[in-house]
């Protein structure tokens, strides 16, 4: 019974909504706004908020995005915690049952609308606290995460010396119980490395009592290698996408260059073997552990980024028919492969280390930054040339966090923007360092002397059990309420072929993924344990603060459904309902692309994100309801558009072209057609309007008002549009109606 009625969720055909009305091809044309001429772009047109330069812009954009800074230290980690080579089974399997699925509906979903994760919403109004969820979710991370992109431009300038300062135990900043494997230190019984006093006492500048009660002063140094981080994040996101795009050729790619360079070099060392074997040793026991499961599908969730909104935000400066598909196989792989070897260049050093210094290699593991700023620094410092090869890693981690934060920035900006109306817009420059500045001052707390709890408790809180349940909320959105077929059918107008909606990403939006997810969040709960820095438990104030800080980004889906229901125009019924259908402008963002997927075309001057009645004068924000008595009339000159509005509709703007003098009018009685023309004439009325295509064809909207009796041997107009099985006759509407060869 379940594989039936996924079979017919999943089959081509119409749907209906939660209102009982029929959303297929013929029903789902939204209300036009008062009549308007509209235009139809050439195929090289931008919309008006650009592309990207090229395809390799998007895909590097996007792999830098994926590929961060826990590729590097939380992979091997987990990795070597959850049974080593036996962990890739559970990895693998939630990588194709959840991972590239939900990676793939962001990037299609953007792509399809050209709008970013605020503005893709007017497809389910009521869902659009969806988006601010995950802006909300975008801006923590960005706060802190540039944060850890400050330690790494701190260590990068701490390498360009002779000798790595955190090497010996002579320096100021050292104890008594300072270990270093060079000298006689056996005595010591409370070994602490002389890389994790240098971290906790030299770069942080933690004292022992400093905690989340008492942050104490801020670390100057910190806070300038800050100021840099924001400063250099602002240069390359001046220009949106045309700016950061370039950027992501060095950022994206620079990193696997001095990974493959510390991947050779690391296993050229003495134990390296040793520490491949820990990182690998099966564990097959541990399989049964449903911990085990839990830990592969989170560690696949965070390292794509799912449901932060920046995989919406890049996929919707792509081209309309780009194959976003195979897009989200191949990143998504790239992105999983590099996890993997990742964890060979670190435990290869790691092994080194373990032998070097006569302690096992479980001694020396470890994750987040105790892995990226204590045990691999410790081991590059026993390296020959030790400062080459720490500026190669930390400059790398620098580039990684990079990547990720750009994805945040454009995220949060392109959101800004697409809800600016249009003389706001052009200010992109101040508005954007306006809110890099601001997130600066927000993250001035994490470069105190406390400042590392504060990093710990926003990461532990701020991007982890609200993106589950945003993402969970977002499959059950577009695959029940926008409908799935709906959606299958604008992927189908994208891209073609059978791979794009094959039936297994169907089966895994509308059940497996969400049932996945929905066992995380279950087991998250069960599980749950308060955040903890080494020893020290956070107190429970700051727990409060940490849980306000996930359920801010969740809180505000029901609240944003709560004021869309009380502040429409109707009751509450019918601002919910209402609410469930897609705005009258949804659709793609140009009207070349929107007739090929079967929506009205846009008014002049009414496209693009940011436009505003005041703005445009003759654009209506809203439109009247739907009314299906329209009928096309034949014009007078061919190669235009004519049509009628009944009496009681919207009259149009006084700027709206009126039709010529000698139209040929029919009698009120019956429809005949003219000398010149096959096409009918309706009779007489008010309200003619002209609109001029780019050849002399006709374009009829498939709607249910002009779709007319035909004989069985003569194909309507929208049968020919659509083709005999409901589904785009793209042949049809390039050759007859766009006027492109086929």
């Amino acid at each position: 019974m379940v594989l039936g009625w996924l079979y017919k969720c999943c089959k081509q055909g119409n749907t209906y909504n939660v209102g009982g009305e029929e959303r297929g091809r013929t029903a789902r044309q939204q209300p036009q706004p008062p009549i308007q001429q509209f235009e139809i772009e050439e195929p090289d047109e931008e919309t008006p908020r650009g592309y990207w330069s090229n395809k390799l812009d998007f895909l590097l954009s996007s792999i830098g995005f994926a590929v961060g800074l826990g590729n590097v230290w939380r992979f091997p980690y987990m990795c070597y915690k959850n049974g080593g080579g036996a962990f890739l089974i559970p990895y693998v399997i939630m990588l194709f049952l959840a991972g590239i699925p939900l990676f793939y509906l962001e990037l299609a979903f953007g792509q399809f609308a050209s709008l970013g994760c605020l503005a893709v919403w007017k497809s389910i109004p009521l869902f659009k606290g969806l988006g601010y969820g995950m802006i909300i979710v975008s801006v923590l991370v960005a706060i802190y995460y540039n944060v850890i992109i400050a330690y790494t431009i701190f260590y990068t300038f701490a390498s360009l010396t002779s000798e790595l300062p955190w090497v010996g135990c002579y320096h100021y900043w050292n104890t008594h119980n300072c270990y270093d494997s060079a000298l006689n230190t056996s005595n010591i019984t409370n070994k602490v490395w002389s890389s994790q006093e240098y971290y906790n006492y030299y770069v942080l500048d933690i004292s022992d009592d400093n905690s989340i009660e008492n942050i104490g002063m801020i670390n100057w140094k910190l806070m300038m290698c800050l100021l840099a981080g924001w400063v250099v994040v602002y240069m390359c996101i001046i220009k949106g996408v045309k700016s950061s795009g370039k950027v992501v050729y060095f950022t994206a790619i620079f990193p696997y260059v001095v990974l493959t360079i510390l991947f050779i070099r690391g296993v050229t060392l003495p134990g390296a073997g040793k520490g491949i074997e820990f990182y690998l040793k099966p564990r097959w026991e541990l399989l049964k552990d449903a911990k085990v499961w839990r830990d592969a599908a989170s560690q696949i969730f965070y390292s794509l980024g799912i449901a932060f909104g920046a995989l919406i935000t890049f996929s919707s400066y792509n081209k309309f028919n780009n194959n976003v598909c195979r897009d989200a196989v191949v990143i998504a792989l790239i992105n999983c492969g590099t996890s993997v070897f990742a964890g060979f260049v670190i435990f290869s050093t790691l092994g080194f280390m373990a032998v070097d210094s006569g302690v096992e290699v479980s001694d020396v593991v470890d994750q987040g930054p105790g892995l990226a700023f204590v045990a691999y620094p410790e081991a590059l410092s026993r390296l020959p040339g030790a400062p080459f090869w720490s500026f190669l890693f930390f400059f790398m981690l620098f580039t990684l966090g990079l990547d990720s934060q750009f994805a945040f920035m454009e995220t949060i900006m392109t959101a800004i923007f697409d809800e600016l109306p249009d003389r706001l817009r052009k200010k992109k420059a101040s508005i954007s360092a306006l809110t890099c500045f601001i997130l600066f001052v927000a993250g001035i707390p994490c470069t105190t002397q406390g400042g590392a709890y504060v990093v710990t408790l926003m990461d532990f809180y701020s991007a982890g059990f609200s993106l589950l349940v945003i993402a969970t909320l977002m499959c059950i959105a577009i695959c029940f309420i926008y409908g799935i077929r709906q959606f299958s059918d604008d992927i189908s107008a994208m891209m073609g072929g059978i791979l794009p909606n094959f039936i297994w990403w169907k089966i895994c939006w509308i059940a497996v993924s969400p049932i996945l997810m929905t066992g995380i969040v279950i087991f998250s709960i069960v599980e749950y344990a308060p955040a903890t820095y080494g020893t020290y438990v956070f107190p429970a104030w700051a727990e409060g603060v940490g849980w306000a800080m996930a359920m801010s980004s969740i809180f505000v889906i029901p609240m944003y459904m709560v004021i869309a229901i009380l502040t429409g125009k109707g009751n509450i019924k019918q601002n919910f309902l209402e609410s469930l259908k897609p705005t009258w402008d949804w659709g793609p963002a140009l009207n070349r692309n929107r007739i090929i997927a079967g929506y009205e075309p846009l008014p002049v001057n009414a496209r693009g994100p940011g436009t505003s009645p005041k703005a445009n004068p003759n654009v209506y924000q809203q439109p009247p309801a739907p009314s299906f008595n329209e009928e096309p009339v034949t014009p007078s000159t061919p190669g235009t558009h004519v049509y009628h509005t009944p009496p009681d509709a919207h009259q149009a703007p006084p700027d709206a072209y009126q039709a010529p003098p000698d139209a040929y009018q029919a009698p009120p009685d019956m429809y005949q057609a003219p000398p010149d023309t096959d096409h009918y004439q309706p009779p007489p009325n008010a309200g003619f309007y002209t609109q001029s295509p780019p050849t002399s064809s006709y374009y009829e909207p498939p709607t249910e008002s002009n779709v007319y009796e035909s004989s069985p041997s003569t194909p309507s107009t929208y049968e020919r549009q659509m083709g005999s099985r409901g589904t785009i006759n793209r042949a049809y509407i390039e050759r007859d109606i766009l006027g492109e060869p086929v």
